[in-house]
């Protein structure tokens, strides 16, 4: 029997970059271990939205169980949580339920972190302590390593009480797999740096998968651009007014559209109830209708693609232009011009990694009609120029991403392997 992988901190598949992380990883795994081993995740979401995705799931060898960090508000025990919050305290005082991750957990000989950007302050500017109470939970009752996978840390600087907290836990896990240098720099600069490794996002090893229904959308999507915006970025732009968010992300469509007569397809990333781009880009829709366009000049697609199958459609694209950055990684790693609405610094990091510079990660305090088009505009003219830098770049990337196996190995005393 292989290795058995336990994998915590994801949310479920509709969120497509959780998807994306988890194919890249196992994409890793078989690299090193080959194709004997056992993935356990231990899913933050509802029981209900992790059994469908259990029913759903194409790999025999993964295994999707819900983690229930919290008691539920209001409660004696949800109350005791916040106080323990408030003075400092992380114990092992998890509930880890159903009990099958338990017996998971007691089988595993790594945990991986994974979620891409949960040890950060910047979603909603509360600290990252439930991924911190199951570090600590896991350590103290099995002893196991911790390996932070592929992510994007911090910064803390808002809160230095948290910041302070954050570093001397990080400090103690057994290994920090960065996917990007603004990271590295971050970790580095405050002292975090025995343990910690740039290595590549997991998710520049998915492999591509044709939708069935590839030929009835191909005449549309072939060639389009493609635009991704999602909910989170409200609060940065619009003070959280969504209404006033769907009218600039309309006027930008048609700005698209009408700048480089154009077909515009809306792609959504992120179908999670409470987060869901669909949603969005569904009023979106609406108002480019209402603005003159019509079905032949922009359409969204359909929420019923995997992160793989998405990643093959963003792949025939003229161009894009994304929020979500793991819709970004998917056209970076099929050569496809991007450009990256960033409302973080991991979007920074990966796409100054990628083309050396920020001159395609446009700031959400920057969005707007003109600056989009302006990108846009450089980069279908310097079209061929940037496809070519990107698959120069793929190969580095991959074997970066690679070199996370390797961290394991050593963690866990195995010898290694050349990547």
């Amino acid at each position: 029997m292989g290795p058995h992988f336990f994998l915590v901190g994801n949310g479920p598949y509709l969120n497509r970059g959780c998807e994306a992380i988890v194919r890249g990883t196992v994409k890793l795994i078989e690299h090193s271990w080959g194709s004997d081993f056992r993935i356990t995740q231990g899913i933050i979401g509802s029981e209900e939205i992790v059994s469908q995705q259990a029913l759903r799931e194409t790999d025999p060898r993964i295994t999707h169980l819900p983690v229930r960090i919290y008691a539920r508000r209001p409660s004696l025990i949800w109350g005791a949580t916040q106080l323990h919050r408030l003075v400092g305290y992380h114990g092992p005082r998890l509930r880890m339920k159903p009990e099958g991750v338990e017996a998971a957990l007691s089988k595993a000989e790594v945990v991986l972190e994974v979620g891409g950007d949960n040890y950060s302050l910047h979603f909603n500017r509360y600290p990252p302590y439930p991924v911190v109470d199951i570090d600590h939970y896991i350590m103290a009752r099995y002893h196991l390593p911790i390996v932070i996978w592929g992510a994007s840390i911090g910064p803390f600087d808002a809160m230095p009480h948290v910041a302070r907290k954050m570093l001397a836990h990080l400090r103690r896990v057994s290994a920090i797999t960065v996917r990007e240098t603004v990271t590295l720099d971050y970790l580095r600069k405050n002292d975090v740096q025995s343990n910690v490794h740039l290595v590549a996002d997991p998710a520049f090893l998915m492999e591509p998968s044709v939708p069935e229904d590839w030929e009835a959308i191909a005449s549309f999507a072939a060639g389009a651009i493609g635009v991704n915006v999602s909910p989170l970025l409200a609060p940065y732009v619009t003070n959280g007014e969504m209404s006033a968010w769907v009218d600039l992300c309309a006027r930008v469509v048609v700005s698209v559209v009408k700048e480089f007569n154009s077909r515009v397809l809306l792609i959504p990333h992120v179908t999670l109830p409470e987060a869901s781009d669909y949603r969005l880009m569904a009023k979106v829709v609406a108002r480019v209708y209402g603005s003159g366009c019509t079905r032949d000049d922009v359409r969204l697609l359909e929420d019923k693609y995997s992160a793989a199958e998405l990643a093959f459609i963003i792949g025939q694209l003229a161009a894009f232009v994304g929020a979500r950055m793991h819709a970004t990684i998917a056209a970076l790693s099929s050569g496809v011009p991007t450009v990256g609405l960033a409302y973080s610094p991991k979007s920074i990091g990966v796409f100054r990694d990628v083309y050396g510079n920020d001159d395609y990660c446009i700031h959400a305090r920057d969005i707007a009609p003109e600056t989009v088009t302006e990108r846009v505009r450089h980069l279908l003219r310097e079209n061929a120029q940037i496809r070519e830098l990107l698959l120069s770049k793929l190969s580095g990337l991959r074997q970066r991403a690679l070199s996370a196996a390797e961290i394991v190995r050593q963690v866990l005393g195995a010898p290694t392997t050349a990547v």
